[in-house]
């Protein structure tokens, strides 16, 4: 798997080179993820809801960007190699201050409000989605009334990659995927 910190590089510079007019250009890609490899790198998998955010410049290596912290509250731990907390502050690259937007592709969207099942890793700054939105799934309602995963439109397509975390939990009801990640865990 591809580091965060490349992955930002990439998206970053392709961003900044559209917004700069840049001639010289940069792709980013996104690779497939195992579902076991992406289980295996999250400290916790919670059912959660995102409850506010806020965003705010950052300096790295790879210039001034923007990153957004969003609290979350778990509303169910699926799996978790740390000790309990009922709230935690997740980053996401990207987000908007003032006028000023930077969106960041193939990372995790934290909608407010919006229960989801994320794959969460701890960094030396914090909690981040594992897997940017590959680790990121928004629950919604069939009609029958229950519960599915929704994967991000940024990884729609990883449907089809046989074994990735993307073809084995999209579309799928919550309990059933529940049940694949806690055999994964094991």
């Amino acid at each position: 798997m591809m580091p965060r910190r490349s992955v930002l590089g990439l998206a970053a510079g392709a961003a900044f080179s559209v917004v700069l007019g840049a001639e010289d250009a940069r792709a980013t890609s996104v690779l497939p993820i195992p579902l076991p490899e992406l289980v295996a790198e999250s400290a916790r998998i919670w059912v959660a809801t995102p409850l506010e955010s806020h965003a705010e410049w950052v300096e790295g290596s790879a210039g001034r960007f923007i990153v957004t912290r969003t609290r979350v509250r778990c509303d169910r731990p699926i799996v978790e190699r740390e000790p309990h907390e009922s709230e935690l502050l997740v980053q996401t690259l990207g987000g908007t201050i003032g006028t000023v937007g930077h969106l960041v592709p193939g990372e995790a969207r934290l909608a407010l409000g919006a229960p989801c099942l994320v794959f969460l890793r701890r960094t030396r700054a914090g909690h981040v989605v594992a897997g940017m939105a590959q680790g990121h799934f928004a629950l919604l309602r069939d009609d029958a009334g229950a519960l599915r995963l929704r994967a991000s439109a940024s990884v729609a397509r990883m449907k089809s990659v046989r074994g990735s975390v993307v073809a084995e939990l999209a579309d799928r009801e919550l309990l059933a995927a529940v049940q694949r990640l806690q055999r994964a865990a094991r």
